[in-house]
């Protein structure tokens, strides 16, 4: 099969002659995953978390799922904020303990420290380690959402492709011509 060649990269575009029309607008720009989610309101940070980081997560998050529809963009958001609360919870769970540490380690080790504030805030660890496990068990939830719409999407359409190829294909007679008439 032959393929167009591509002009040098080098090469000059055609001059324009005076009946050449313009070329046609262009399509705006896709618009960044923050400003499509603007309609969700402000991201659900803290005082003192990291708007960029949740922006970039954000980002990254949305170039992976790459939603499709507004279903998925709502999937999509549910996805990143259970994703920043458990690590948020993360975060709060070694500020905890190191907090405790720090109690403990005049003249002890790291790892005896660490066990001493691990038995001292424990119940307050297992009750983060929970939440921990909620957020993400919500989070991996909205991906099976996420999953089953595509696979019901793509079957539709698979289902629908017969027809649309019948319809694509299927021969039209024209009427006859009246003698004479053209």
């Amino acid at each position: 099969m032959l393929k167009p060649r591509k002009p040098p990269m080098n090469a000059h575009p055609p001059a324009k002659t005076p009946d050449s029309a313009p070329p046609p607008p262009r399509a705006p720009a896709v618009p960044q995953p923050p400003e499509r989610m603007a309609f969700f309101g402000p991201p659900p940070l803290l005082e003192g978390e990291d708007t960029q980081a949740y922006g970039d997560l954000l980002a990254r998050v949305s170039a992976a799922i790459r939603p499709n529809d507004i279903l998925e963009e709502i999937w999509l958001r549910d996805f990143l904020d259970l994703a920043w609360e458990a690590l948020r919870w993360r975060r709060l769970k070694a500020a905890l303990v190191n907090g405790a540490m720090s109690e403990g380690l005049i003249g002890s080790s790291v790892e005896r420290a660490y066990a001493r504030a691990l038995a001292f805030r424990l119940e307050e660890v297992e009750r983060i380690d929970r939440m921990i496990a909620s957020a993400e068990a919500r989070r991996n939830g909205v991906l099976r959402e996420i999953e089953r719409h595509r696979a019901t999407l793509g079957q539709e359409l698979r289902r629908l492709l017969p027809q649309a190829e019948d319809a694509v294909f299927e021969v039209v007679e024209s009427p006859p011509a009246a003698a004479g008439v053209m």
